[in-house]
């Protein structure tokens, strides 16, 4: 006949220790779980300021063409239109 284990009984302190030791990493999953929510909450806002900074960069970028068009025009005028400041 085959042996069979006995069933583990902790005593009343070993069976506390447990419970505090449970209690505790409850503690740390619920810390753990709130990190998480702040971190993913906070990489939305990241993400959306990225969208609203690259947006940002492209009318920036358009407004910088505008302006290297306007300057162009402008060091390409003839003698006597540069001298009296005249398009």
């Amino acid at each position: 006949m085959a042996e069979t284990k006995k069933r583990f009984r902790p005593s009343l302190t070993a069976y506390r220790a447990l419970e505090n030791e449970v209690s505790e990493l409850k503690e740390e999953l619920a810390k753990y779980i709130t990190m998480k929510n702040t971190l993913e909450k906070s990489n939305e806002l990241m993400e959306q300021e990225l969208d609203r900074v690259r947006k940002s960069n492209i009318e920036l970028g358009k407004l910088n063409g505008q302006l290297c068009n306007e300057l162009q025009v402008i060091k390409s005028r003839g003698f006597w239109k540069r001298l009296f400041n005249r398009e």
